[in-house]
């Protein structure tokens, strides 16, 4: 049995499989450009301990609010002083006040609505499917996000890729065509070789 990859305990185990995603980001004179390449499909485990203190930060989202909050309200306190003492002949110092005033309600609100439209989708779900995407929320937060100069992400091998075409398995996970193609490919056989291994 694996261990719980944010505590270490081998109790109450959620198992994921994911198929790990190199992308190269390349930045020229023209732009950006990605390379992506298919990783190896990883096994990891998360205790249901974690995977419930994440669901109790979804669903009480008071504490994140407020971590996020803080530098933001720094930025509205900064911009409110600066509307007041900064006075000056030039229209763009003056812009600087009401500018930080408004990025700072901006971001705000936008964190506010993320948090809440996250809790309300996770308040209609079984309480079994809930801990399992708040289990995976957990293990993307601490499976390793950079093999030297590659970002990695990773894709669920599992029943909710298993619906997808591959236009969908593109958007979803960001991927270039040739790499959903055989994303899906990878993910449809490991798939027919563990129910091939049940029977």
């Amino acid at each position: 049995m694996s261990k719980c990859i944010c505590c270490g305990s081998e109790t109450g185990q959620l198992h994921f499989r994911a198929l790990e995603v190199k992308t190269l980001h390349i930045r020229g004179m023209k732009g950006e450009s990605r390379i992506q390449a298919l990783g190896e499909i990883r096994d990891w485990s998360v205790c249901s301990a974690c995977a419930m203190e994440r669901l109790n930060q979804i669903l009480l989202p008071g504490w994140s609010i407020v971590r996020h909050m803080i530098p933001l309200l720094f930025l509205l306190l900064a911009g409110t002083v600066a509307c007041i003492w900064l006075r000056s002949d030039k229209a763009m110092i003056n812009l600087l006040g009401p500018a930080a005033v408004f990025c700072a309600l901006a971001a705000g609100t936008s964190t506010m609505r993320r948090k809440l439209i996250q809790r309300n989708r996770y308040r209609v779900l079984p309480h079994r499917e809930a801990m399992r995407q708040a289990a995976w929320l957990r293990l993307m937060d601490r499976a390793p996000k950079k093999c030297g100069e590659n970002d990695l992400t990773y894709i669920p091998v599992d029943d909710s890729v298993q619906g997808m075409t591959v236009q969908q398995l593109m958007q979803e996970y960001r991927l270039l065509p040739a790499i959903a193609k055989q994303a899906f490919q990878r993910i449809k056989e490991d798939r027919s070789l563990a129910i091939r291994a049940v029977r």
